[in-house]
């Protein structure tokens, strides 16, 4: 029987990933309180030798407004609603009053791609929305061409990609694995994730409650669960580690629904895969870390227990081309 794995992807977005519904001056504090956690995030990983994805929305590689602006792809989206567009956004933005960490994080990523263990993965260059209507042909290809192409010509190339919004279309692997990538988180494999439902209010609801209650089924997968498909690893997520809310006890009972998920996983082979964003953070980033510490000491005597072993994307999708 194959190890219980214990895999992290994080969607690293900053504005990029909320600008369409926030007001950008109202929440320079919670930007802050992001770009302060993510060192914490990292320490934590290392102390407990994690190795995570963090899948990174393109724009933040770019150094300034000016490389911004040269950088954009020549085919953009266009979407019904203009305010999904991040160039829209990015126009919108008073430039001489913002933070420019707000919106690129060169020293972030070089943090992150020089702690052990931690894969820069992508979540496309302009956090792309592949379920929105978008009349530009091959607009979405080009968005992966730029993502790809922030890289310097001697660092390692980006294997790994996260669907914004989690709208992973199947139809687009085609373009990925043209464009370099070798695997892709997908959604739980349950009703109240599926892209179809996914916004609306039964499975909002339904979300919610299993994120307290074992209500519905375990959201760890056996490795043979994973399916390889135009050249592509699709690995579904398990679960979304929610930011903390203000009841102790439903904080405690949401941390403890994480521990017995693990377990099982552990116990039986399989694989889980918790995802979040760093931004989840910022509310109360003290309470949010000792969360994070929790679940991770539970996956050291996991470790300890069973042999369950910590894996990014990346490295996943090497175990499977080598063991499948």
């Amino acid at each position: 029987m194959k190890k219980g794995a214990f895999v992290i992807s994080l969607d690293f977005e900053l504005y990029w990933g909320i600008g369409d519904h926030i007001d950008y001056n109202t929440y320079k504090g919670y930007f802050d309180a992001t770009i302060e956690s993510i060192p914490e995030q990292l320490k934590l990983f290392e102390t407990y030798n994690i190795h995570a994805t963090w899948a990174t929305v393109g724009m933040l590689w770019n150094r300034d407004w000016e490389t911004w602006k040269t950088n954009q792809p020549s085919r953009i989206p266009k979407y019904t609603n203009k305010r999904l567009s991040n160039y829209y956004l990015g126009e919108e933005i008073n430039k001489d009053s913002c933070d420019t960490s707000h919106f690129f994080a060169t020293e972030l990523i070089q943090k992150i791609r020089s702690t052990v263990g931690q894969e820069l993965g992508s979540h496309t260059y302009s956090h792309y929305y592949c379920n929105e209507t978008n009349p530009i042909e091959q607009a979405f290809e080009y968005d992966l061409l730029q993502a790809v192409s922030m890289l310097g010509p001697t660092e390692s190339p980006v294997e790994s990609l996260v669907f914004p919004r989690n709208q992973f279309v199947g139809d687009t692997l085609r373009i990925v694995k043209e464009k370099g990538f070798t695997s892709v988180r997908t959604n739980p494999d349950v009703w109240y994730w599926e892209l179809k439902n996914i916004n609306r209010m039964s499975s909002r609801i339904a979300r919610l409650i299993d994120a307290y209650f074992s209500i519905f089924k375990m959201k760890s997968h056996n490795w043979d669960a994973l399916k390889m498909t135009a050249g592509v690893l699709k690995q579904p997520a398990s679960r979304f580690l929610r930011p903390p809310g203000s009841s102790s006890f439903f904080n405690k009972i949401r941390i403890v629904r994480i521990k017995k998920e693990m377990s099982h996983a552990a116990k039986h082979g399989h694989l889980y895969h918790l995802w979040w964003h760093p931004h989840n953070f910022a509310g109360d980033s003290k309470l949010s870390l000792k969360e994070l510490e929790s679940i991770l000491q539970h996956y050291n005597s996991l470790k300890s227990r069973y042999g369950m072993i910590s894996m990014s994307m990346k490295e996943v999708t090497q175990y499977y081309k080598q063991y499948a």
